[in-house]
């Protein structure tokens, strides 16, 4: 672990909002790692650039391409888990990525 990776809340050593996503990014499948980083963003516990500095910040640490790939994937604008769900597909068939919450 590095330092900022564990936290202090309610008197209680956890790990920091990055840390768990990007643990998470192990253990879950890619559709649901990026479900859990776009609610992170849309709650705004983090903000796009802390992600990206976050995961440039630990360049060939374990774990860390499969985390860099959901980082990719993750839209702040997103709305839903199904939302994302059909985001991943279509990017990972191969489509243009969709643009979110386009105005008509």
């Amino acid at each position: 672990m590095r330092e900022g990776d564990v936290v202090v809340r309610n008197d209680l050593r956890t790990t920091s909002v990055l840390r768990t996503l990007a643990d998470l990014s192990q253990r879950l499948d890619l559709s649901e790692a990026v479900v859990a980083v776009d609610r992170a963003l849309q709650l705004e516990l983090i903000s796009l650039p802390q992600l990206t500095s976050w995961v440039g910040a630990r360049k060939g640490s374990k774990g860390i391409v499969r985390f860099r790939q959901v980082a990719d994937l993750a839209e702040p604008a997103a709305e839903s888990p199904m939302e994302t769900r059909l985001r991943v597909l279509l990017v990972l068939a191969g489509l243009p990525r969709p643009e979110a919450q386009v105005r008509l």
